[in-house]
């Protein structure tokens, strides 16, 4: 990209939305003042300057909380001016929602997977939406070759705002490999550089397996080069990284494990994204061999893969069992600096447990804990104030919501069950109460079985009874009644049906959606639930293909709580049609 590496912006002015900021979250972690009195000082301070807090606070259009010691913050000095014009945009309601667009990524198939998300870049979230500078990028789920791109990326989002060229326009195709881009990518704070998985299949006796990239996008465009485009400009006419462009690809070979009675396993990773630690310049990445893989210098350095100490981490196989498979990893920036990743295999006891690793490579005092009864499909969510950890499982015939401290301690786990099993869970989404409420109490939505579930949350501590909406999202069964994992959204700017500022849901369905304008089909839904009460249907749907396919979207990110018209969006793959997908927050249309 070739703006956001020229330019500079006002100091807290970049947005970040990837997979990361929907896997650790921020409840208000109270003043500073309280925070002394509780004798939390020092995790206080490490919270509200957590990048992702910052982030969090922009996104919702809410003002973070500072030292007082620290002077003035161009952060939140912004934000609450940010806060401050708190109007709906100008014009009716209509106009303010845009009709979407679609970029190809590939054929049926050939999109963002379910449980892996795109990752949205906005360049300054105190100015109007920049048609050069905001982008999205989307990882594709099929191998790279000379006339299919596995890692796309699009700028000139915003269809009223960028009146300037095609909207939107794809600013790179990269084929970074003969691998697939199966999870999520991170993007650094300044958005110059992206981290990602190229997932490739380890084998027994062999060294070689998934790769570890860290990408530094190319500046100089799609014109100027002896063979345009420079930069590839179409998922089926992609270019190598510094090939015809100044792109820089640093590949690491992910380290393999030495499996007791095996040998030698190369890495295989399919199913875990990276996470970045910004504060320290930290990745850590799974795979399906049971290792926990660090590397550093990420974004700020030289990447290199972490070989000493107790790194890569394997984990334990049980006597008589199997390898934990790991998914997700999620490094908690507050009070434990630990890092929690959930087991995928079942069978064993391998299945279904939460992992606590230290940042030294060595499990924790309660190194893991069982949560359900099949393999958690998502990462973990924590919560950095409350230091609770969640996750989504079956819990026998049940599905099941799990809460438990960050000490994994058996008497602090917590069980909400949602309906029958029988479907794959990904991980739910917090309302705007249990952020905004000073309290830490509000609710977490999931869906399972085709069906939306609200689950309280009072002062931290998850509820055991979960209340399900009366609507069927999906008549149906097994693989056809999975949901997307869910996203939430306050716009404070946002004008519905006359009143201003919404708490709005966003998840999916694979097949046979059921409320109005579904058709039947795979389907995107939005539901209000500002009121707190539980939504009886969606405010708006969009149908994603017909027939009977059973492949659905990606999860969905957002970009901002803009006032400008256009400005404030949801991106999602969908995997029908082989497209990323942008639709407006308020309508999907």
């Amino acid at each position: 990209m070739s703006a956001p590496a020229q330019q500079t912006p006002p100091p807290g002015g970049h947005l970040v939305d990837d997979w990361t900021h929907h896997h650790v979250i921020f409840s208000d972690p109270g003043t500073e003042q309280d925070a002394i009195k509780k004798g939390r000082h020092a995790e206080w301070l490490r919270i509200v300057n957590d990048p992702r807090y910052r982030m969090q606070q922009l996104r919702r259009g809410a003002e973070a909380r500072q030292a007082s010691h620290f002077g003035s913050d161009p952060w939140n000095d912004r934000e609450h001016d940010r806060g401050r014009e708190g109007k709906p945009p100008a014009g009716s309601e209509d106009e303010s929602i845009q009709r979407d667009w679609a970029v190809t990524l590939g054929a049926a198939g050939a999109s963002t997977a379910i449980d892996t998300y795109p990752a949205k870049f906005t360049f300054n979230v105190n100015a109007a939406p920049s048609c050069t500078q905001d982008y999205v990028i989307y990882p594709v789920d099929v191998a790279g070759s000379t006339t299919q791109a596995n890692i796309l990326g699009v700028n000139n989002l915003y269809k009223t705002t960028c009146t300037t060229g095609t909207v939107p326009n794809v600013e790179f195709a990269y084929e970074v490999g003969t691998g697939i881009v199966e999870t999520s990518p991170v993007l650094s704070e300044d958005g110059t550089k992206v981290a990602f998985v190229e997932s490739i299949q380890g084998v027994l006796l062999n060294t070689a397996g998934s790769i570890f990239h860290v990408l530094t996008l190319g500046t100089n465009g799609n014109t100027g080069c002896p063979s345009s485009p420079c930069n590839g400009n179409a998922s089926n006419k992609p270019v190598a990284p510094g090939t015809l462009n100044n792109a820089k690809d640093v590949k690491i070979q992910m380290a393999p494990a030495t499996l007791i009675g095996l040998g030698v396993f190369g890495s295989t990773d399919f199913k875990s994204s990276p996470f970045v630690d910004y504060t320290n310049d930290i990745a850590y990445v799974g795979d399906l061999n049971g290792v926990l893989h660090k590397f550093t210098g990420v974004f700020q350095g030289t990447p290199t893969e972490v070989t000493t100490g107790g790194w890569p981490f394997i984990a334990p196989v049980p006597l008589l069992g199997t390898a934990p498979s790991f998914g997700s990893p999620v490094f908690d920036g507050g009070a434990s600096q630990n890092i929690y990743v959930a087991s995928l295999a079942n069978g064993s006891n391998a299945g279904g447990q939460i992992f606590c690793v230290t940042t030294a490579g060595v499990a924790c005092a309660n190194a893991n804990i069982q949560a359900g009864s099949s393999g958690i499909q998502d990462g973990p969510i924590v919560d950095s104030t409350t230091e609770k950890v969640f996750v989504a499982n079956d819990n026998g015939s049940s599905n099941a919501l799990f809460q438990v401290s960050t000490s994994l301690a058996s008497a602090s786990l917590l069980t909400a069950n949602m309906g029958a099993a029988g479907t794959d869970l990904y991980d739910g989404a917090f309302d705007n109460a249990y952020f905004a409420s000073g309290t830490n109490t509000g609710n977490m939505y999931f869906c399972g079985g085709g069906t939306l579930y609200q689950v309280p949350i009072t002062s931290g501590a998850m509820g055991t009874t979960a209340t399900a909406t009366t609507v069927k999202l999906s008549s149906g069964t097994g693989a056809q009644a999975d949901c997307t994992p869910l996203t939430e959204v306050f716009n404070p700017n946002l004008t519905i049906s006359g009143t201003t500022g919404h708490d709005l849901l966003f998840l999916g369905v694979t097949n046979k959606g059921v409320p109005t304008g579904c058709g039947g089909e795979a389907c995107i839904m939005t539901f209000d639930i500002t009121s707190g009460a539980v939504p009886t249907a969606p405010i708006a749907t969009f149908p994603l293909a017909t027939g009977t396919t059973l492949l659905g979207t990606s999860g969905l990110v957002i970009d901002n709580v803009s006032t400008s018209t256009g400005g404030s969006q949801v991106y999602f793959g969908n995997q029908n049609a082989g497209t990323g997908v942008q639709a407006s927050q308020a309508g999907l249309q």
